[in-house]
């Protein structure tokens, strides 16, 4: 009997996967089950970047990260980007990401504990040659949170928002990159406000760019964020998530180690038929963009994750319980 994984490499079929980039530090088992996981398009273009230890416990662990890169068994050309020094959260992704963009036009980035579906490879791969000088397009991810999408007829819809478990991008837009924010110093009211007419997203972004151009947090996406928003940019996203994050509710996780009342969800990856069937018209699915951001900005489900990240370990199922049960008898209450 085949495996899920199996049905998944079968549909995706025969292509020529775009270069891809590997983001690790500490966890190898991770990388090792990440590697295993994309073997099947045998990519000819593997960069492999790691961060430094930031201590001597973590020094074994990063040592045994980089050598996950020794299980590849195919023929391909890898280039390895590893730190002596820690560098962070802030600091380690970008670096790597510019690095992988010095040496290709374009191509797949993928954190760790992003696990993407078979399908996304060649998904990816296709749009990015498709998409490469169309300058409205920003990325191709593989993340659709809660699997909304207008028109269900179509592989996949465009949205204004970007969604980073498991990504693709070119030069073109990387290029664009401002770890520090100064450039939108004096726009970004106007950017924001242009982006989003949801008054709590539009609070949370706020807050958000307070916090990094303070220097604050230990995070690098919320910059590409903003790049996106400022330039006005597409992203293409599937019609179900091709992803699933492996790091929610671990502890050496930085930001997904605590309770995430859609970790089930996030934890599982849908399915892609081939070839694609493509959108008329390169435009925004508004319905899905603003039902997803009522949902993020939620009192209920901000709510569950809060009492979820408040309570014993051992009470955690229960309010994911509670949840799904409120969710399946009133799921417009998680709009509020």
């Amino acid at each position: 009997m085949k495996s899920k994984l199996d049905i998944a490499v079968a549909r995706t079929g025969t292509f020529e996967c775009a270069p891809i980039l590997i983001i690790g530090f500490n966890r190898p088992d991770l990388v090792r089950d990440l590697i295993r996981h994309i073997s099947f398009a045998k990519p000819s273009k593997i960069f492999f970047a790691v961060d430094g230890p930031r201590n001597d416990a973590d020094c074994e662990l990063v040592r045994r990260t980089q050598e996950s890169i020794n299980i590849i068994n195919w023929e391909c050309e890898i280039k390895t980007f590893f730190r002596s020094e820690n560098r962070g959260c802030r600091n380690a992704p970008p670096e790597a990401i510019t690095w992988f963009f010095e040496h290709v036009e374009y191509g797949i980035v993928l954190e760790d504990d992003c696990h993407p579906a078979p399908e996304f490879l060649r998904f990816a791969s296709e749009l990015l040659v498709k998409y490469q000088n169309n300058e409205q397009i920003g990325a191709v991810t593989a993340f659709n949170r809660h699997n909304l999408q207008t028109d269900k007829k179509v592989s996949y819809h465009f949205s204004k928002d970007l969604n980073i478990w498991a990504w693709a991008s070119w030069r073109r837009v990387w290029m664009k990159y401002d770890l520090s924010l100064s450039s939108y110093a004096d726009t970004i009211d106007s950017i924001i406000q242009k982006h989003t007419q949801n008054v709590r997203m539009q609070r949370y972004y706020r807050k958000a760019y307070e916090s990094v151009a303070n220097g604050g947090g230990a995070t690098w996406d919320y910059q590409f964020g903003f790049l996106f928003m400022a330039n006005g940019y597409l992203s293409v996203v599937p019609c179900k998530r091709l992803v699933s994050n492996k790091g929610i509710g671990i502890a050496a996780s930085t930001h997904t180690g605590g309770y995430d009342f859609w970790a089930e969800e996030f934890n599982t990856a849908g399915d892609l038929d081939f070839p694609l069937v493509t959108p008329k018209g390169i435009i925004a699915d508004m319905a899905a963009d603003e039902r997803t951001e009522r949902i993020i900005m939620g009192l209920l489900p901000r709510g569950l994750i809060v009492i979820g990240n408040s309570v014993p370990c051992f009470l955690r199922p229960l309010v994911t319980f509670l949840g799904k049960v409120i969710f399946r008898m009133a799921p417009t209450l998680f709009e509020l």
